[in-house]
């Protein structure tokens, strides 16, 4: 039941494999056989497939990882990382039962030997900016980035790793191991990288247990940190089962299956009776689930128990990375590396990745490791410090070996040359690999090393930008003394610089740059600070004084971030500043290049600040600049809109110029949109509105020119020509405003017309719709104007206008007395026709 369960999960598994990958991956054994690898730059083959590029990598790392050698162990490490990541590309393949375990492998296999490294799936898996990836991509990642999260929170959670597999969906446990993980991958990556993955990482936690069940199981047998006390007092004490974890450091039990030569000699067939016993536990069904950071697994052969497949059993190699006490048969010891069982009956998936992975190093190699580590960790701390063998356990890359030799070189041990960069580089490296010693104490030597490079003390040369590194790095991992260390002497320093104190050279920019970061990071002093050096700064550089270059432009930048922070002599300095850089700007002296744009923009805001020389000068250096901006002279490129609205601001400042000037300008610029010459487009309606300005200020050209325009386009809004869509009501308007001014030509055209708009009105011609009272209106001001065609009209519009509303016709609501009124209208106007119909329409009211 539970194979069939797995081979399900494993189908609905999220993996994705490489592109160029088959339907089928092959193993390591598909290989070639011989790799000459150079570990710093791995390359896949382009004719290997994914699968099988990490089968060769697996089998590298391993055999790398038995005699020693931790840098290319890493370096195969984050190479299948990486192809598991998508280097190579990701498809929408889903992985194979096989595949799966295999990839799961990888991944825990990974976490277990770096056990305290942070971001590891950028640092490791390669995954950078995923807002872009497609939606399976960011599955995939999502499901590397669940795994090697549970992976990790199980090693420090031992009751997280017991519900690991045990929560089903939709139901409060399971909700709270969903934010349980998401807590712990907040922790250990990048925040925006979790963000972006969120909603998949959610999704695979959710519907995807049979997944992760799967890497329990493979968690299960490549757990970091094993307690065989704890096997022992479960298992053989009270017969139970155990699934958990414990610390490093534990006591250890193992069988003690190869005995030394003396204890052979004196115990004549106790080894065969042990090992016998071994595998008669291993019949019986113990099955040991929990092992430590680095097995080597070989099969058992000869015979065994019919209750297990020989397939299906494995014997497991230790190499203890930590000094651990043993329990041991009476007074027997043995030699050698300890040896534990695992039987995995209904997995044979399982075995068969294990199988792949295995590379069988010499018996010879693993006493040796084992011996080099029993000697070295029976020795004092300087006896250790100074042997052969901590070297050697430091080059395996044991963790507890790099740390030792990390304190001794920072503590400078009698023997040891002391070398705190190589500490420091030691003991990242011991924490990475979960050394909890290091991965506690770093941000304290970090923070030491600080103060001693701040301060060229302890036989440390000063490096003061060093040392703000170390502080900062220290301080990301919340040490409360390098977080106040680095406020301080960011402060200090930036002192120094501005001063040129203490043989620091001074470098006041740097100096206002340190004292911003000290600000940010709460600083009393430097909040205090900030806003005076910012002013000084300002004065020096608007004089280059104290070293300074001037600069006029940096200098009001800082100046202003000065006031922000309520300096008193940059407040007062401010105004000047600007009101004197703008003069320069403007007439482009005192070294500044010309830039009269540049110079009104200063200028304005001297003026708002108060300067009273900018208030002086402003109003005359704006009128310049219209002038230039009208007619393109003085480098200014001609802009004949904005030339008008900055002689407008200046004549309301009361320049003289500009009050003389702008009528002008007005009039002109009328006259060039009304022929569309000069550069400027066609535009009556603009034209008129410019001229009618002018004319406001008294331009005799503009007075005279207002009707004349008005009726040009009252006309053209009667016709729909020049562009201006057809308006017959606003073409009246017009036509009255032109003739109200003296316009001869609009006094001449607007009873004709008017008498037209109204016949128009009258019938619902010429697409006007009809309205018979309106007509009769602009009829009667037609006729007063003595247009004789409208005195013709107006007493047969208002005759039809009566009989309309005598009788309700023509959608006119039937009113008897105002028919009459409008009938008696046109009798008075001589209409026979109304005259006979007066009669009628008065007894109809009766």
């Amino acid at each position: 039941m539970k194979l069939k369960f797995f081979i399900v999960s494993v189908a609905l598994c999220l993996f994705n494999l490489n592109a160029v990958d088959a339907a089928t991956s092959s193993s390591a054994a598909d290989a070639p056989p011989t790799f000459a690898f150079n570990p710093e730059g791995l390359a896949k083959p382009a004719a290997m497939k994914c699968m099988q590029w990490i089968d060769v990598l697996e089998t590298e790392r391993n055999k790398a990882d038995c005699i020693g050698n931790f840098q290319a162990f890493k370096a195969f490490s984050k190479e299948i990382s990486a192809t598991i990541g998508g280097k190579y590309g990701i498809s929408s393949r889903r992985a194979t039962p096989e595949e799966a375990m295999a990839l799961s492998y990888s991944i825990t296999r990974t976490r277990h030997k770096f056990c305290g490294k942070r971001n590891m799936l950028t640092d490791f898996y390669g995954a950078g900016e995923v807002g872009g990836l497609e939606s399976h991509h960011k599955g995939h990642l999502a499901a590397v980035l669940g795994i090697d999260t549970m992976v990790t929170k199980a090693m420090d959670d031992e009751d997280f790793a017991d519900q690991w597999s045990a929560v089903k969906p939709n139901t409060p446990a399971a909700e709270s191991f969903i934010n349980a993980v998401k807590a712990s991958a907040q922790l250990q990556e990048k925040g925006s990288l979790v963000a972006a993955l969120e909603q998949s990482l959610m999704s695979f936690l959710r519907t995807r247990q049979e997944v992760i069940a799967t890497a329990k199981e493979v968690f299960d047998v490549f757990a970091p940190k094993l307690s065989l006390n704890k096997i022992y007092d479960k298992q053989i004490v009270s017969r139970e089962m155990y699934r958990g974890w414990a610390v490093e450091g534990a006591k250890a039990f193992t069988y003690p299956v190869n005995l030394t030569a003396e204890e052979n000699a004196d115990n004549p067939g106790l080894e065969s009776i042990l090992r016998a016993g071994c595998i008669k536990d291993l019949g019986d069904g113990y099955s040991f689930d929990v092992y430590c950071r680095s097995a080597i697994a070989s099969f058992v052969s000869g015979d065994v128990t019919n209750k297990i497949s020989i397939q299906d059993i494995m014997l497991l190699e230790y190499v203890y990375y930590e000094c651990l006490d043993e329990f041991f048969v009476g007074r027997i010891r043995g030699e050698g590396p300890r040896r534990l069982f695992l039987s995995r009956t209904t997995n044979s998936s399982l075995v068969g990745t294990l199988r792949k992975y295995h590379y069988k190093i010499s018996e010879d190699k693993l006493l040796n490791i084992h011996r080099y580590l029993s000697v070295c960790m029976c020795k004092s701390l300087t006896e250790r410090l100074l042997s052969d063998e901590l070297a050697l356990l430091v080059a395996l890359g044991n963790p507890t070996a790099i740390r030792v030799y990390a304190v001794g070189l920072f503590n400078d041990v009698i023997g040891i040359e002391r070398n705190v960069p190589k500490a420091i580089k030691l003991l990242r490296e011991a924490a990475d690999l979960g050394d909890d010693f290091a991965v506690k104490n770093l941000p304290n030597f970090l923070s030491d090393y600080a103060v001693w490079l701040f301060d060229g003390e302890n036989g440390i040369s000063r490096d003061i930008p060093k040392a703000f590194e170390l502080y900062r790095e220290a301080a990301s991992f919340g040490h409360v003394e390098a977080q106040r260390n680095l406020r301080i002497s960011l402060s200090e320093y930036a002192r120094w610089l501005f001063d040129g104190e203490n043989g620091i050279k001074q470098n006041i920019p740097k100096a206002i740059d340190t004292f911003r970061e000290a600000a940010v990071l709460g600083e009393e002093y430097a909040e205090r600070n900030l806003a005076s050096a910012l002013s000084k700064y300002a004065d020096f550089l608007s004089k280059g004084e104290e070293g300074v270059e001037k600069d006029m432009s940096k200098a009001i930048n800082m100046c202003r971030d000065a006031v922000d922070l309520g300096d008193e002599d940059a407040i007062i300095n401010l105004p000047k500043y600007l009101s004197n850089y703008g003069a320069w700007l403007f007439f482009g002296k005192n070294g500044i290049e010309k830039d009269i744009p540049r110079a009104i923009d200063v200028c304005r805001e001297a003026v708002i600040l108060g300067s009273a020389d900018a208030r002086r000068n402003f109003p005359k250096l704006v009128s310049s600049f219209s002038f230039s901006l009208f007619h393109g002279s003085d480098g200014i490129e001609k802009n004949i809109p904005k030339a008008i609205e900055m002689c407008r601001e200046a004549a309301d400042l009361g320049n003289e110029n500009a009050i003389s000037n702008l009528h002008k300008m007005l009039s002109r610029y009328s006259d060039w949109l009304l022929k569309g010459q000069n550069g400027i487009k066609k535009d009556i309606p603009k034209a008129i509105e410019c001229c009618r300005e002018a004319a406001a200020l008294s331009d005799e050209d503009a007075i005279r020119n207002l009707p004349i325009i008005l009726n040009k386009y009252a006309l053209a809004l009667f016709d729909g020509k020049d562009g201006i869509a057809v308006d017959l009501p606003k073409a009246i308007e017009i036509f009255r405003e032109a003739s109200d001014l003296g316009g001869e030509h609009a006094k001449l055209n607007l009873p004709t017309f008017l008498n037209n708009y109204a016949f128009w009105l009258f019938n619902g011609d010429n697409d006007v719709e009809k309205d018979m009272p309106k007509a009769i209106e602009m009829c009667k001001e037609a006729k007063s104007l003595r247009n004789r065609s409208a005195e013709t009209n107006l007493p047969i519009f208002l005759l039809n206008y009566a009989v309309c509303l005598f009788r309700g016709e023509n959608g006119i609501e039937q009113n008897f007395a105002m028919a009459v009124k409008v009938c008696r209208e046109a009798a008075e106007l001589g209409n026979e026709e109304a005259i006979a119909n007066l009669p009628t329409m008065l007894a109809a009211m009766h």
